[in-house]
C-alpha cells in the first residue's frame, strides 16, 4: 500500500509531431504541422502533373498535326499529278494484238479454209464420192474385225460415214463428226478422235454409235452397209 505509484511511460510522438523549434536558420514560412506540410506539397504535385501532361500532349499532337498538314498540302498542290500517277500504275496494259475488252467471251470457233478450198465443185464431188466409198469399205471391215454391229436404224451409221468422208476431204483425216472442236485441224493432227478413235480402240466405246457391241440396246443384226445405202439414208447431209 505504501509503494510509490508507477509513472506511466511518456507517449512517443511521431516524426511529424516532433517539430524542431524555430531557429534563425529556418525561414519564416517553414511548415510546423502535418497539415501545413501537405498543403505545401499539393500545389507542387499538381503543377508537376500539369506540366507532365502538357509535355505528353505536345509530343503526341505536334507531330500528328505537322504530318496531316504536310499531307493536305501535298494532296492539294499535286492532285492532278497524283491522279495521273494512279491511273498510270493501275491501268490495264493493252497490247496492240489483244482484243478489246468488249469482245471478251467464249473462244470463237476457228474456221479454216480446209484442204478442199482450192477444189472446184466437180472436183470436190468426185473427192467426196471416193472418200465415202473408202469409209464405207473401212466400216464394213472394222465391223467384221471387232465383232460389232450396226445400229438397228441404218440411217445413223449412214450419216456418220458421210461425216467421216466429209472430214477426210476437208481435213485429210476421218475426224469424228459427232463432237464439237474449237480447232478441227489441230484435232485431226492430234489423231485422238480420228476414226477409229482411242476410246473405240481401247474400250469399244463409240460415241457416234457407228460400231456397237452386242450388249448394246441399239445394236442390230446388220454387219454391212453399201455405198448406195449411205447416200440414200444420209439424205445428202453435209457434216
Amino acid at each position: 500500500l505504501n509503494a510509490a505509484p508507477q509513472r506511466r511511460p511518456a507517449r512517443r510522438l511521431s516524426s511529424f509531431a516532433r517539430i524542431p523549434p524555430p531557429s534563425n536558420t529556418q525561414p519564416d514560412d517553414f511548415p510546423t504541422t502535418r497539415q501545413e506540410c501537405g498543403a505545401n506539397l499539393v500545389p507542387i504535385i499538381s503543377s508537376r502533373k500539369k506540366k507532365k501532361t502538357t509535355i505528353m500532349v505536345t509530343r503526341i499532337i505536334a507531330p500528328t498535326t505537322l504530318l496531316l498538314s504536310a499531307l493536305a498540302a501535298s494532296v492539294l498542290s499535286s492532285s492532278s499529278s497524283a491522279v495521273a500517277a494512279f491511273v498510270t500504275v493501275h491501268r490495264r496494259p493493252v497490247s496492240a494484238f489483244s482484243p478489246p475488252s468488249a469482245a471478251v467471251g467464249p473462244t470463237p470457233l476457228r474456221v479454216s479454209a480446209g484442204k478442199d478450198a482450192d477444189l472446184t465443185e466437180s472436183e470436190r464431188s468426185a473427192a467426196l464420192e471416193r472418200a465415202t466409198k473408202s469409209m464405207t469399205a473401212f466400216s464394213n471391215k472394222y465391223i467384221a474385225n471387232t465383232d460389232t454391229k450396226y445400229c438397228t436404224d441404218l440411217s445413223i451409221p449412214a450419216v456418220v460415214i458421210k461425216g467421216l468422208a466429209e472430214h477426210k476431204v476437208s481435213l485429210g483425216a476421218p475426224l469424228c463428226p459427232c463432237r464439237y472442236y474449237e480447232d478441227k485441224e489441230k484435232e485431226a493432227k492430234d489423231g485422238f478422235w480420228n476414226c477409229p478413235c482411242v476410246p473405240m480402240r481401247e474400250r469399244h466405246e463409240c460415241h457416234c454409235m457407228l460400231f456397237l457391241t452386242e450388249d448394246n440396246a441399239f445394236a442390230g443384226e446388220e454387219t454391212e452397209i453399201t455405198y448406195d445405202d449411205v447416200v440414200d439414208l444420209s439424205g445428202g447431209a453435209k457434216m
